[in-house]
């Protein structure tokens, strides 16, 4: 059966359809969007069932994304990663999150604040595994704010500055080491700078 597009009138061999009431047929994304307005006050689908049907499938969507990729053997390679005048050796797997966070680690730069950089392009979550696996990628900078290190401060004391002066964490670490752990002195040194 060939079917016609409600929108342009094409018919195709393949089409798309409205997945509400499985009752209107369109060539493309576009033609839907475009009908959308005027289909959407004649479509008799039931909307709460749909979106029931529609969260229950994309659980199990996921679930057996989940259940494959664990299944699969990763690929893992080495990239080299500069930052501040450093060159990093990492081994990343082509799983992107875990591998990001792997470099956010390594370079000290906390993962909310790190952009990668790679031939000129920024690289997420998203694109990392392309850059990496695909393009064969190997080098990439790290930009961001190196975090400061905390050892010998109390994280409360931190805390206290971050909240009272509402500064970020690395200025808070740095205030406190300046003044050598003394709280009422790194708030008016920090407040100062501010």
């Amino acid at each position: 059966m060939v079917a016609e597009c409600k929108t342009c009138k094409q018919q195709q061999n393949i089409m798309k359809r409205c997945v509400r009431c499985k009752s209107i047929y369109y060539c493309s994304r576009a033609c839907q969007a475009e009908d959308w307005p005027a289909h959407k006050l004649q479509c008799n689908g039931d909307q709460a069932n749909s979106t029931v049907k529609s969260a229950v499938c994309v659980k199990a969507t996921e679930e057996r994304e989940k259940e494959n990729r664990d299944k699969l053997p990763q690929k893992s390679t080495v990239v080299t990663v500069k930052c501040n005048r450093k060159k990093y050796k990492i081994s990343v797997t082509d799983c992107a999150k875990d591998a990001m966070k792997v470099v956010s680690e390594t370079v000290k730069i906390p993962l909310d604040k790190l952009k990668l950089i790679c031939k000129g392009k920024v690289v997420t979550e998203d694109n990392f595994s392309t850059f990496v696996f695909s393009e064969g990628s190997k080098i990439f900078m790290a930009l961001g704010e190196e975090s400061e290190d905390e050892s010998g401060l109390h994280s409360g004391d931190i805390e206290t500055i971050m909240e009272q002066l509402h500064v970020d964490r690395n200025r808070a670490v740095r205030g406190l080491k300046e003044c050598k752990g003394d709280l009422i002195d790194a708030i008016l040194f920090v407040g100062d700078k501010l």
